[in-house]
């Protein structure tokens, strides 16, 4: 699925929605598609609007469908006040783009072997190229002890339009990782 929207004001004057709002709707068909195909299942999903700093963000996080207590997912994507000013103030030779993120989570009765295992399964997907960060957090007043295991992804670039391809794939590439986690 890839289109874009504008929408008609009240004065018949056209509004183009920024690229946020663009890749959003892509990212957000992609992965709605992906759960009606019965392929994953969506379990959180947050559109936020920050006030204090004018910035966006979606965030989606699903996993396998009928895979219960099974690694998931999340992708993130974002904009912050200096591309939405970019964008809407037409600034020439500036091009507005936005930020994503991607992530694994896994909640684990033990980490032993874990953080080294899944970051080798996600490196041989996705690649050495990137910046990989993981963490692991548990509440020791819980028992039985239950840990909670990300896997990030740090891009250092920006998404734009014409990189609509590139967001679909990253997709299909988080799939490929969640089948092996």
């Amino acid at each position: 699925m890839r289109w874009a929207y504008s929408s008609i004001m009240k004065n018949g004057t056209i509004f183009d929605p920024t690229v946020f709002e663009n890749l959003k709707v892509v990212l957000e068909g992609e992965i709605y598609d992906l759960d009606l195909g019965g392929t994953i299942e969506i379990i959180n999903r947050d559109d936020l609007v920050n006030l204090a700093t004018m910035s966006r963000s979606y965030k989606i996080n699903f996993r396998l469908k009928d895979r219960q207590g099974s690694p998931a997912a999340y992708m993130k994507l974002s904009m912050d006040v200096a591309n939405l000013s970019k964008e809407l103030l037409q600034t020439p030779g500036q091009k507005p783009g936005c930020s994503i993120s991607v992530g694994f989570i896994q909640y684990l009765k033990s980490v032993e072997g874990i953080p080294e295992h899944a970051l080798k399964i996600v490196k041989s997907v996705w690649g050495q190229e990137y910046i990989y960060q993981q963490t692991i957090s548990h509440n020791p007043s819980e028992q039985p002890t239950l840990y909670t295991h990300h896997t990030d992804i740090i891009f250092d670039r920006f998404m734009y339009e014409e990189n609509i391809d590139d967001l679909i794939e990253m997709v299909d590439f988080i799939l490929c990782t969640l089948q092996q986690l």
